[in-house]
């Protein structure tokens, strides 16, 4: 797996002074969170769901607004972020029913068997130890649930289950 460094983007985190650049250029996919969204809410109604590396929240909005009874934290490790989409979980009018909190794939504050269903969005190819937030993501679920994983770089994505299968 070839891991490449872009200039400012550093693997795993975006700097807080990029987090706003972020945010506007996150906000010219919206279409992609809302379709996410639809695909998640038809299979979850109630229930509680982890967002790993939310970046500024998108998707967790998206999903609040079509699924008031799902639970939902967003995590990031960038605390720009964090900042970023709980002002949007404001302006939306879902403080108390969508989370954000700084947090890192790596090592999930979460008990055992806590979630119902684990997403993370466009993020997989920065993550340097991929099996490690995967192990960590099922970690988090509860029995017999999914992580759904979406990314750009499908190939990568493929590289990393089959390590975890041989």
């Amino acid at each position: 797996m070839g891991r490449k460094t872009l200039g400012w983007l550093i693997p795993e985190k975006i700097p807080g002074f990029r987090a706003d650049f972020y945010d506007k250029l996150s906000e010219k996919i919206s279409r992609m969170y809302k379709e996410l969204a639809d695909d998640i809410t038809k299979k979850m109604k109630h229930g509680s769901i982890l967002d790993v590396r939310t970046g500024p929240g998108h998707l967790p909005i998206e999903i609040t607004k079509r699924s008031p009874k799902v639970k939902i934290t967003g995590i990031d490790l960038t605390e720009k972020m964090i900042e970023i989409a709980k002002k949007k979980a404001e302006n939306a009018g879902f403080i108390g029913r969508v989370y954000f909190e700084v947090g890192d794939g790596n090592k999930l504050r979460y008990e055992d068997n806590t979630f119902d269903l684990v997403v993370s969005s466009g993020s997989f190819h920065h993550w340097k130890n991929p099996v490690r937030v995967l192990n960590e993501c099922y970690r988090v679920l509860k029995p017999e649930k999914e992580a759904w994983i979406y990314d750009f770089d499908k190939k990568e994505i493929y590289e990393v289950y089959n390590e975890t299968r041989n």
